[in-house]
This record gives structure tokens, C-alpha cells and sequence, in this order.
């Protein structure tokens, strides 16, 4: 068999594949969101017009718990998911089309995208079933700034929804679950002790895409190598190939920033991080965001810069205090500042001739 051949396999049989909203073989860490999901599905399904507002920056798990949500009611004959995204809502009467009637529960991922027309579409179907008593409820998921773009909206009826979830990091014990009890449901034996498996998590930074991407190439070195054990000699072998992965989704996010012309302000913010870190600090307050994103650019809109960097899971809003921001995807900020294509950019932006 050739190496393209054993990759293909190997990606269709490893449970740990990182694809896009894909459930992964153990949902760990998630008890909380998976009890608030299942609790508003009983109160629709029981004629109780109900929401959940789903929020998280991206690799946080947002679209799995869609996913895991569509095939928690497959075959449960009182209500049916129907998963859309923004453009099939703004569309008008589709949307009464998908729902023909039955029983529902809408799935909106990238709900960030939802015009006005589109969410005002969504709760008119839920004040219809609130008054003729159709079964109808749903979930938006979005970024973490999700809840202000509703506000803009007018939706002010969600802000005093009951099922409000945020995605976060996941916890040490759950990011140990998620990739060591794959491994042995599958039949591998883990020959390492606890402070290597401390370390496996530590690389994860607790963030379930990179948990995936790990999980995914300790799979396959064990796999190939034909001994059914997970040890620091796979560990090894395992760590250009999660290097591999995890660089790919980094510069993916790169792209990304230079396509909506962020990176010079995700250089600058990067830097301001850099310097507050070293003396011990963990956030910065808007005021200061601001003033960094105005002396990377004068001119710059700081509201619309700020959005998109949340947006895009570039910073995001501590828990502690909303006025103050902290990183979002671990390493990104780090990656910007190793980017060999920032440091011109930045420079450029503020009128500094390049040698």
C-alpha cells in the first residue's frame, strides 16, 4: 500500500480526523452545555417555545454541539432539527418551507451573519408558536460578540434568554479524557506517566481543535507502527504531524487577517500582549485596545476592528469583566508575530519606508 493510500485510511478510520464540526469519539467537558441543550429540547418538545445562544470564538466546539444536537434528535418523533445557515433564513418563506409545519428545532450556525430581515423572520415563527401553540425552538451560534449583534438587531427578547452557552477552553481532567479514552476504547495500551500526559495536555493549551489535531496523530503513529501502544517513542513520532496541523488551521487564520486587512492591527495587539504578559498582567481593557489599533492606524474604525478580531477568535471578552480582553486561539498571537509577512505590513501601515 502506498504512504497516499495508508494516509487516506488512516483519516477515514482515525476518530480523532479534525473536520470541520465534526463529533468527536468522546464529547469531554461539555456535561454543562449538553444538560442546557437537552433541557430546552424538552421544553419545545413539550409546547414551550424556547432558545439557546450559542457563543464561542472558533475551535471551540460551537458547531460540534450543533451537530451533536441534529443527531440527538434524529429519530425522535416529537420534533425534527433543520440546520440552515444565515443565507437560507434571509430568504424569506424557505425557511417556513424547511418546516413545513412540523415540529422544529432551527440550527443556525455563523448566526453572526444574520441580517436584519433573517432574525426578524426567526422570532416571528417563535412568537407564532408562542400564541398558536406550534412546537418550535432553536439555537444561534456564533462568536463571542454574538450577543451585541443581536442587540444591534433590536432582539432584545434574546437577551433574556434562559439558555445562554458559552464554549471555553476545556478543563485538564476533560482534555486528558479526550485523548487518552479513544485510545483505549480502541484497543491501544497508554505507556506513559502522568507528568508526560501532563505535558500532552499542556501542548493542547486546552483548546479542543488542538486536542483533535494531536489525538489525530498519536492515532496514527500507534496505528502504523503495529503495536497497539501509545508511548514517548510515539509521542515523538507523533509531533511533526501535529506541529503539521496545527501551523496549517494558524495560517489559515493568518489568511484570514490579511484578506479583512487586520494583520497589522493583530501585530500590534500581539505586541501590546507580549509586553503586558511580562509584567504579569493577563488582560487589557478596550480603552487600551483601542489606543493601540488608532496608533497602528489614525484613521482606523477601532469599533469595527475590535469586531473583527473577536469575530475572526483573535481576542475576546475575559469573563471577569467584559470592558477587558484577552487572547483567543492559543498561539495565534504568537504565530502573527512570527509571520515574516507582518513586520512589512505593519510598517507600511504607519508610513515607515522599508530598507
Amino acid at each position: 500500500m502506498t504512504d497516499s493510500n495508508t494516509k487516506v485510511v488512516g483519516t477515514l478510520t482515525n476518530p480523532y480526523t479534525p473536520r470541520f464540526g465534526r463529533i468527536p469519539p468522546v464529547l469531554a467537558g461539555r456535561d454543562e452545555a449538553l444538560r442546557k441543550i437537552n433541557e430546552v429540547i424538552e421544553m419545545t418538545a413539550a409546547g414551550r417555545s424556547a432558545e439557546i445562544i450559542l457563543r464561542g470564538p472558533p475551535g471551540y466546539g460551537k458547531t460540534t454541539l450543533l451537530r451533536w444536537t441534529a443527531e440527538r434528535l434524529e429519530g425522535d418523533p416529537r420534533i425534527e432539527a433543520v440546520m440552515v445557515d444565515p443565507l437560507e433564513v434571509r430568504t424569506g418563506g424557505r425557511l417556513r418551507c424547511l418546516m413545513a409545519d412540523r415540529p422544529t428545532f432551527l440550527l443556525v450556525d455563523d448566526a453572526d451573519s444574520l441580517t436584519q430581515d433573517a432574525l426578524d423572520e426567526i422570532m416571528s415563527l417563535s412568537h407564532t408558536a408562542i400564541t398558536e401553540g406550534v412546537v418550535f425552538g432553536f439555537i444561534l451560534a456564533g462568536s463571542p460578540r454574538l450577543m451585541l449583534h443581536l442587540f444591534e438587531l433590536h432582539a432584545h427578547d434574546l437577551e433574556r434568554s434562559w439558555g445562554k452557552i458559552q464554549t471555553d477552553l476545556l478543563d485538564s481532567a476533560s482534555v486528558r479524557t479526550a485523548l487518552v479514552q479513544p485510545l483505549e476504547d480502541a484497543g491501544h495500551q497508554i505507556h506513559l506517566d502522568q507528568a508526560e500526559v501532563d505535558s500532552l495536555v499542556a501542548k493542547t493549551h486546552c483548546y479542543p481543535y488542538y486536542i483533535q489535531c494531536l489525538g489525530y496523530a498519536l492515532w496514527n503513529v500507534a496505528e502504523t507502527s503495529g503495536r497497539k501502544v501509545v508511548d514517548s517513542e510515539v509521542v515523538d513520532s507523533a509531533k511533526p504531524e501535529w506541529r503539521r496541523l496545527t501551523n496549517a488551521m494558524l495560517a489559515d487564520r493568518v489568511c484570514k487577517l490579511k484578506e479583512l486587512g487586520l494583520l497589522p492591527f493583530a501585530g500590534a495587539v500581539a505586541r501590546a500582549f507580549s509586553d503586558v504578559r511580562s509584567r504579569g498582567w493577563l488582560d487589557i481593557d478596550y480603552e487600551d485596545i483601542d489606543r493601540v489599533i488608532l496608533e497602528c492606524d489614525a484613521d482606523a474604525h477601532t469599533r469595527q476592528v475590535r469586531k473583527g478580531l473577536e469575530i475572526l477568535g483573535y481576542i475576546r471578552r475575559t469573563k471577569r469583566n467584559a470592558l477587558f480582553s484577552e487572547p483567543g486561539i492559543p498561539l495565534l498571537m504568537d504565530y502573527v508575530l512570527d509571520t515574516p509577512a507582518f513586520e512589512g505590513e505593519f510598517e507600511a501601515r504607519r508610513g515607515i519606508a522599508q530598507p
